[in-house]
């Protein structure tokens, strides 16, 4: 019995301290997808209507969005995903995505830059890895991922460039922060009741 009682209490301190990465949080441009983007720049976010020829096509992660304002052109269109790493361990996070954009455009996840694209048909014409890893640029608490994007010419910035989108899927993933030494034993402590009973049941 009192075997029995040992090895679970020692399964349960293992399992307890056994910690391992989980997803944080994700998100995603397009009102088909999971959401979680805001547009925090003048105008407001909304699904392209038609999408170029030369654009990389829609899919189930993400789809085009702009802004609705009549005159773009050569303005930053700023896009915000907040999320938060509170429980989680910051040095452990990493992000991975994928992000589009007609013209050029940066992401900075916490006024870190971590990824750049540059004016040509690369940008819209193709999804690009953005990633990061670490602290910094992760912080403990809330995380701000922001993605700076221009529809202009970089040599003429008041020529119409044509139409203009930005596109994006993130997602963000840590390990939890161990619970305290109480709170191993409670855990410990809780299965071995539960191999107790068992024990208690088959003994009777």
């Amino acid at each position: 019995m009192f075997k029995g009682l040992t090895i679970a209490v020692a399964a349960s301190i293992s399992l307890a301290g056994s910690v391992f990465a989980a997803t944080v949080d994700s998100a995603a441009t397009g009102s088909n997808s999971i959401g979680g983007f805001s547009l925090v720049s003048t105008g407001t976010m909304t699904d392209v209507a038609t999408i170029p020829n030369v654009w990389v096509d829609n899919d189930a992660d993400s789809q085009w969005v702009w802004t609705d304002g009549i005159d773009n052109v050569a303005n930053e269109n700023i896009f915000l995903w907040q999320f938060d790493l509170t429980g989680f361990d910051a040095t452990t996070a990493v992000l991975d995505g994928l992000w589009a954009t007609d013209n050029y455009g940066t992401a900075f996840l916490n006024g870190n830059s971590i990824d750049e694209l540059e004016f040509g048909y690369d940008s819209f014409g193709e999804l690009h890895v953005v990633s990061a890893a670490g602290a910094p640029p992760f912080v403990e608490g809330q995380n701000d991922l922001v993605f700076v994007v221009t529809n202009g010419y970089v040599d003429d910035p008041q020529r119409n460039p044509g139409p203009g989108g930005f596109r994006a899927s993130v997602t963000v993933s840590a390990t939890p922060v161990p619970l305290p030494a109480g709170g191993l034993l409670l855990i410990a402590g809780l299965g071995a009741l539960g191999t107790l009973r068992r024990l208690k049941k088959t003994t009777s």
